[in-house]
């Protein structure tokens, strides 16, 4: 019984600690990649989900197939873009290897999303 209200008390502290992190990096430090674009394709709910030729992972618009014209999309297939995201720590991710939510894209100068306007 001890053992178990343990265990719980534990799990509630990890969840506390991740919703936190998570929550607080949001709006963390910006970065920036830049590379062609291999491929477009849709995940999740509608998102658009990019793999570019010079990073393993991948980069994505949450529901972007819904906000960005979907021709707009796919006309970024083997054109070279810049993809910027916070990149945080989150103890889901502790070898930042997952993929990364984009919150500006630009292409050829032209800005095609922007979730918020971090210049």
């Amino acid at each position: 019984m001890k053992r178990s209200f343990n265990l719980s008390i534990v799990c509630v502290i990890l969840l506390v600690s991740v919703v936190v992190i998570v929550k607080s990096s949001s709006f963390g430090e910006l970065k920036h990649t830049k590379g062609k674009v291999l491929s477009v394709s849709k995940g999740g709910v509608n998102d658009a989900v990019f793999k570019i030729d010079n990073d393993q992972r991948t980069f994505y618009i949450n529901r972007g197939f819904e906000n960005i014209n979907e021709k707009t999309l796919m006309s970024l297939v083997g054109t070279n873009a810049v993809f910027y995201f916070n990149d945080s720590w989150t103890p889901l991710d502790p070898f930042n290897q997952a993929s990364k939510h984009i919150v500006r894209l630009e292409n050829n100068q032209k800005l095609i999303f922007y979730l918020y306007d971090p210049f």
